[in-house]
């Protein structure tokens, strides 16, 4: 998404994740995961997004289950996954979050 500051708030780099994760926690089981990932460092388009989704019938779900060998080194002590340009030269960024739905 290219960076316009008319846009208007629903356009908003931080609005658009959060109502489609609020939407898809609405259809989550519970013990069930619900993750987030974005290509971007922009705070408001990763952390952000994440901090703001957090608690409520969802915990955070960190570990390196399910990544390739190696990949445990880019885990946040949040438990978030995060890539920056300067830990693998060539690559702009990525994040990724997930939670288990509690019940």
């Amino acid at each position: 998404m290219l960076r316009i500051p008319a846009l208007p708030p629903a356009y908003r780099p931080m609005v658009v994740p959060a109502g489609i994760l609020a939407a898809a926690a609405g259809a989550g089981r519970p013990g069930g995961r619900l993750g987030y990932a974005g290509c971007s460092n922009e705070p408001e388009e990763t952390e952000g997004v994440a901090a703001a989704f957090g608690g409520g019938d969802f915990a955070p779900e960190g570990g390196a289950e399910g990544l390739p060998p190696g990949a445990e080194r880019f885990l946040g002590p949040d438990g978030a996954f995060r890539i920056r340009p300067e830990d693998l030269p060539g690559l702009d960024g990525f994040f990724a979050a997930r939670w288990r739905r509690r019940g």
